[in-house]
């Protein structure tokens, strides 16, 4: 019987996490539609022998793929080729999973939905404990034309900014056979590729569905994790892998594409990874002379490459050289943002 959704496991020596996930995930009630993927991704540690724990018990719901390190995107180019789910999503080693509501969302897939269907996730602190609910997107749903019950066409709301802002690697399943038709591939050996996975999981979605249960918990307040500031300096040269993988994409997708709407959010999803990139460098870099002349080099190489973009973010850029000029770094920026916000 075909599998209703596939969940990729990204594992890479998560042993002190790993089974909380698992846990969350083994439910008899599951057998009949999930497939769980636990992908080690060159583990040394004791991740393969926890996995294989599972997969001896639960064989009907969990495979076990092991496979030289290459990153998280190697992970998910692995994924979307063994995958044999309906949908497709995907499930970091030491995040896991609500399990009731996951036994709903299967239920609901059973039935005819969007090529994208959304959930919602929280994020947990991993010292205190506290649970921050991420909602689903607030939008006058009411003024949206539907295609059926609770179905919505991509191209009519996937540029509303709440909407567009929402889709995370953490929140949404997609449907496989959209990512493999369109053979979606992402950077290997490289942080920061799930900005280019969403983008391109997304973009050649025809319809979007919303479905109010709370699935993905994520582990949050790891300094390690690579959305901290100092991670994101030292690994600037991943992020402008992946930008440049990203900018590539839009360009090349500009020529696919006919509908505006959809134009712009995938212009608006490229240029806000662009920003952020600019950000890096002249904020969070605390060597300003090396954040400066990073910055630099990457706006005269879009103004090369993409002049278009490069007229896009050029205010933004500007600002952010002024700001630089003036000593701000990423700790007196929240000063200002919290002064402002007490006004």
């Amino acid at each position: 019987m075909e599998k209703v959704l596939t969940i990729a496991m990204a594992c890479y020596n998560v042993e002190a996490y790993l089974e909380k996930g698992l846990k969350s995930l083994a439910d008899p009630r599951l057998e009949e539609g999930l497939e769980v993927l636990i992908i080690s991704d060159g583990s040394t540690d004791r991740t393969e022998e926890l996995a294989e724990r599972y997969t001896e018990k639960y064989p009907k719901i969990f495979r076990l793929i092991k496979k030289p390190n290459g990153g998280h995107g190697s992970v998910i180019n692995v994924a979307i080729r063994e995958a044999s789910g309906i949908y497709f999503r995907m499930l970091d080693g030491d995040d896991w999973v609500m399990t009731e509501p996951l036994v709903a969302l299967i239920s609901y897939l059973k039935r005819p939905h969007g090529d994208i269907v959304c959930d919602y996730k929280a994020e947990v602190h991993m010292i205190s404990g506290k649970k921050t609910i991420i909602p689903l997107p607030a939008f006058d749903r009411q003024k949206v034309p539907t295609m059926s019950p609770g179905v919505y066409p991509f191209e009519e709301i996937c540029a509303l900014p709440e909407v567009s802002s929402y889709f995370m690697i953490h929140n949404f399943q997609v449907r496989t056979q959209l990512l493999k038709d369109h053979q979606v591939q992402v950077c290997e050996h490289v942080f920061y590729e799930d900005s280019e996975y969403v983008l391109k999981a997304t973009a050649y979605a025809k319809t979007v569905s919303f479905v109010d249960l709370e699935i993905y918990q994520y582990l949050v307040g790891n300094v390690n994790q690579s959305v901290s500031t100092a991670n994101f300096v030292k690994r600037y040269s991943h992020f402008d892998q992946v930008t440049k993988q990203m900018l590539a994409f839009q360009k090349q997708f500009m020529e696919y594409e006919s509908n505006d709407m959809v134009k712009y959010y995938v212009l608006m999803r490229a240029r806000n990874v662009v920003l952020t990139q600019l950000y890096i460098a002249l904020i969070y870099d605390e060597d300003r002379k090396r954040g400066k002349e990073r910055a630099k080099v990457f706006f005269q190489f879009l103004k090369n490459e993409y002049p278009d973009m490069a007229k896009l973010v050029a205010g933004r850029y500007r600002l952010d050289c002024v700001l630089h000029g003036l000593g701000f770094n990423y700790e007196k920026f929240q000063k200002l943002r919290h002064l402002a916000g007490k006004k």
